[in-house]
């Protein structure tokens, strides 16, 4: 009885050591990194999510494709959280292990847009320079430190679609994959879209896929049709997306691969999560088809 006690006795102050060490680990998704621009005169930080397999030795000489996230503060916990989760099984909504990039902003709206808007008394107009941090000095940096497959998306919402839809028009090479949500077209009074559609069936975007996702700002009493007639400010934003989203009949012309969905349910705010989950599995169908005809 007395060994009986003493042995209980060990497993329970061995159960409550235990416990204690288990409250002070923590689940980690990623970690910050750092790179000084000098097109930007500044130091900018970047959240890194490296995926599961990466440090195991099976798959030391390993690749990853690059998933550039931008308002990386915003969107990289349940970006991380959905890839890890999607690349985690072989079955139809399986995608590849991927490592994700987060660009922490400083002043978004400088970044992100292509030209200063007198409108606005704030800082914008930047995004030149913002570019050329991206692929002069991030990427290099990523490709440099971590073991990169070559393959590149970017992600961007509201401000950030706009610097997507601009990006793949006037520098389509450096992604393969661009996500738009909800982008803001009309920006310095659809002076960005005008050329945008004037020159879509002119890029070349052989192999390149865009999905375009549109949140429900509709008027009350309109539709995705009747809107188009309408005038008002309020209408501008939708308005802009849905010119652009039909010149997509163009796209047998610029090889450009596109999907773009209307989601009734979602707002301006609650699009990201579900409209990143839709695009991931556009971007790598071709790799679910495979998957799917090979069980």
């Amino acid at each position: 009885m007395r060994y009986f006690l003493l042995i209980l006795f060990s497993i329970s102050i061995f159960g409550f050591i235990n416990g204690q060490e288990a409250e002070k680990q923590e689940i980690v998704i990623g970690h910050l990194d750092k790179v000084y621009s000098d097109s930007l005169a500044q130091w900018r930080e970047l959240y890194i999510h490296l995926p599961k397999s990466y440090k195991k030795e099976t798959f030391k000489n390993k690749k990853y494709p690059v998933v550039y996230l931008l308002d990386g503060e915003m969107h990289f916990d349940y970006t991380a959280g959905m890839i890890e989760h999607l690349s985690a099984f072989n079955e139809r909504t399986a995608i590849p292990e991927m490592i994700i990039v987060g660009i922490k902003n400083k002043n978004r709206w400088k970044d992100l847009t292509p030209e200063k808007d007198p409108f606005f008394k704030i800082e914008t107009g930047g995004s030149e320079k913002f570019t050329q941090f991206l692929e002069d000095e991030v990427m290099p940096h990523v490709h440099e430190k971590y073991r990169t497959s070559g393959k590149n998306s970017i992600v961007g919402h509201s401000l950030g679609g706009l610097f997507v839809i601009h990006t793949m028009m006037n520098s389509p090479k450096l992604f393969d994959n661009y996500l738009a949500i909800d982008p803001c077209l009309w920006w310095l009074s659809n002076k960005y879209l005008t050329d945008y559609l004037a020159r879509f069936d002119k890029t070349d975007l052989n192999d390149k896929k865009l999905y375009f996702a549109i949140a429900n700002s509709l008027l009350s009493g309109t539709d995705t049709t009747t809107i188009r007639n309408d005038t008002t400010v309020d209408s501008y934003h939708m308005r802009s997306m849905l010119t652009f989203k039909d010149d997509f009949y163009k796209c047998s012309m610029n090889h450009l691969k596109v999907k773009s969905k209307f989601y009734e349910d979602e707002t301006h705010g609650s699009l990201p999560l579900i409209a990143t989950y839709d695009a991931l599995k556009f971007f790598y169908d071709d790799r679910r088809k495979i998957q799917h005809k090979g069980k």
